[in-house]
């Protein structure tokens, strides 16, 4: 058994570095002395040595006691080579081999989905029912979402923490859908979009003073917004969204006190919400 985990423990990087990495990435072995070695791995023998071919044909061999770590990373001419390889394709594709220029979406990896993390503050006023006063609230907000491309629509769905009130300490939870529609051509480097989210919320959180949500409903946070995603530059990957919407919310809850009375609170959150992220 022993031997056997041995061997298991052995095998693993050396299955990790034949599995077919993407063509945009190149091997690395590090030295202990700090030098950096870039090619391609054409043998690897655990705790005996690393054979590299480089760019130019050179090939070396480099003892295990002189190996630091074996790894790979992004080549950025690499990945242009391949980039400006996808727009002949699509140039040729298009029948436009006489020079002619066309617009074509920039090169970004084949994925159904994208992530996406945004944070958020907001600013506002909120009513409390049950003092009748009105009261300025600072809050903010961190989300995040999978997003595809439906149509000319960007959909997308994920989680929303939102901090309504300092003051009384009270957060929302909200599992919201987001639909995007951008303005203009879609691809653009700088593509304006309008958006709208939406979603089922419930409060948590006490006051730090004694009181406590013993119950909680269930309500509707929808945010209308206008706003732009920076789309990446041709060989880049990722993109920043950033926009400005006004988020309605009316949460409702109940609250013992440490004297194990209950008030019923219902607070109308209408806040400017000023929004950015990124989305990869």
């Amino acid at each position: 058994m022993r031997h056997l985990l041995l061997l298991l423990l052995f095998s693993v990087p050396v299955l990790l570095i034949a599995q077919q990495r993407a063509p945009e990435y190149i091997d690395v072995v590090y030295l202990k002395g700090g030098d950096e070695v870039e090619g391609t791995v054409l043998e690897y023998v655990y705790g005996e040595k690393v054979v590299l071919v480089r760019e130019n044909g050179d090939l070396s061999e480099y003892k295990w006691e002189d190996i630091r770590r074996v790894n790979f990373r992004l080549d950025k001419s690499r990945l242009r080579t391949i980039w400006e390889k996808k727009r002949a394709q699509q140039r040729n594709e298009a029948g436009t081999t006489d020079g002619t220029e066309t617009v074509l979406e920039e090169f970004r990896p084949s994925r159904n989905f994208q992530h996406q993390v945004t944070g958020a503050v907001g600013f506002g006023r909120s009513t409390n029912t049950r003092f009748n006063f009105n009261t300025t609230t600072i809050g903010g907000a961190f989300a995040y979402h999978l997003v595809k491309e439906v149509g000319p629509l960007n959909v997308g769905a994920g989680v929303d923490v939102s901090l309504m009130s300092n003051e009384r300490s009270e957060n929302v939870l909200a599992a919201t859908l987001q639909v995007e529609y951008p303005i203009g051509f879609k691809g653009k480097h700088f593509q304006p979009l309008i958006r709208f989210e939406a979603g089922p919320s419930i409060p948590f959180g006490n006051s730090g003073n004694g009181e406590e949500i013993t119950k909680r409903q269930l309500s509707i946070l929808y945010q209308p917004s206008i706003g732009v995603l920076i789309n990446p530059r041709k060989g880049q990957w990722g993109g920043l969204v950033f926009d400005v919407g006004y988020r309605f919310l009316d949460s409702k809850f109940t609250i013992t006190t440490s004297n194990l009375d209950e008030l019923q609170r219902s607070v109308s959150y209408r806040r400017l919400v000023l929004r950015a992220g990124i989305r990869f």
